[in-house]
């Protein structure tokens, strides 16, 4: 029993830990910083390309999301939110009732089930990779949640670096950050006319 209990505490002190723990870990970091992705989302008739920029610093939050469509910034300066929607060279923005769900994180890791993967390269680093596999009754469908999760999802220190696989039964996106930088200007959160 003593012997049991020596590894599993050299084990916790290495950080082995399991995969779902580790996953955890990684989405609920406070990490500052500025990242830049290229998604392409297709199914068996299109492909669109859509760019997308994160900005996170405290409590502040902001998600620029731009195709050859639109463009639409949602942001949360503390306890404001603001959603705002650019047309040519103008925007209008507003207040959602709710602030915007910011992140490609999991939700609700429970109704997973989370393996490690081989590490992939982006911007010429190592990152940390994982498979979420949804399991069977899973709640979150039943509250209006169809997509089944990212089917691999990887971070490059606690910021999400690549994520691919389905968003519904016939549309794959693929997202790989283009760029990562671990410092935001507060300026990039004073976008809105009228808000200091």
């Amino acid at each position: 029993m003593m012997i049991i209990v020596c590894v599993l505490s050299l084990l916790f002190l290495l950080g082995c830990s399991s995969p779902q723990a580790r996953l955890e870990k990684l989405t609920t970091n406070d990490v500052e910083y500025e990242a830049e992705y290229t998604a392409v989302f297709s199914d068996a008739y299109y492909s669109e390309n859509m760019w997308l920029k994160f900005y996170e610093k405290g409590e502040n939050r902001r998600i620029d999301v731009q195709s050859e469509e639109f463009a639409v910034t949602a942001l949360d300066v503390g306890m404001d939110h603001f959603r705002c929607y650019f047309e040519g060279t103008g925007f209008e923005c507003e207040v959602p009732d709710t602030p915007h769900p910011f992140n490609f994180e999991p939700t609700g890791l429970d109704f997973y089930t989370v393996a490690e993967l081989s590490s992939r390269n982006v911007l010429g680093e190592k990152t940390e990779c994982f498979e979420l596999i949804e399991k069977e009754g899973n709640p979150l469908r039943s509250r209006g949640y169809d997509a089944p999760p990212p089917t691999e999802i990887c971070y490059l220190d606690g910021v999400l670096a690549y994520m691919s696989g389905p968003t519904s039964d016939e549309v794959f996106v693929q997202i790989k950050a283009d760029r990562i930088r671990f410092q935001v200007d507060d300026s990039v959160f004073n976008i809105v006319p009228g808000f200091q």
